[in-house]
């Protein structure tokens, strides 16, 4: 599977990027994925941006007071 990331999609956390690192990459308890990719030919690829998020952005805020997840926490 060709797991390159657009660097656009992967310079800010959207929500989308946050659940999945809140879920631990877990994509069976995904929404987006039961709705969109689960049958799709297409695989999602949030994990692959989440990690490129870490790397590049650090950990995702959703206000500027409080991280949703510690460094760690993800398994994917």
């Amino acid at each position: 599977m060709n797991t390159k990331i657009s660097d656009s999609i992967s310079a800010n956390w959207t929500d989308s990027a946050i659940d999945c690192y809140e879920l631990g990459g877990n994509c069976e308890k995904c929404f987006l994925y039961m709705v969109i990719f689960r049958y799709s030919p297409s695989p999602c690829k949030m994990k692959y941006t989440v990690k490129k998020l870490l790397r590049k952005v650090g950990l995702p805020y959703k206000n500027e007071e409080r991280a949703y997840a510690k460094e760690g926490e993800i398994s994917i």
